[in-house]
């Protein structure tokens, strides 16, 4: 996934929003405790059957807040140069 396609990070979530058909469940034998929220919708590629785009991807992570707070940093990174703010 490119960084340039998540908006947000989130570690907090709803069945609903994992359940969702517009959001790809990567977390296949246990439930997901990370959310990847998109920019814009991003086509499957899938083999065996025809889905539509997702605009989620959940995922689960043994230790996610090194991974949170690395993303959320790379996040605030990309909108300050994207502002005109220096590095």
């Amino acid at each position: 996934m490119p960084l340039d396609a998540i908006v947000a990070v989130e570690g907090g979530f709803t069945g609903e929003e994992v359940r969702d058909p517009a959001t790809l469940n990567a977390a296949l034998l246990a439930w997901p405790n990370i959310m990847l929220r998109l920019d814009h919708p991003q086509h499957r590629r899938s083999f065996l059957k025809k889905r539509g785009p997702f605009v989620r991807v959940a995922f689960r992570l043994d230790d996610p807040e090194p991974f949170i707070r690395l993303l959320v940093w790379q996040l605030g990174h990309r909108a300050s140069r994207q502002d005109g703010l220096p590095n």
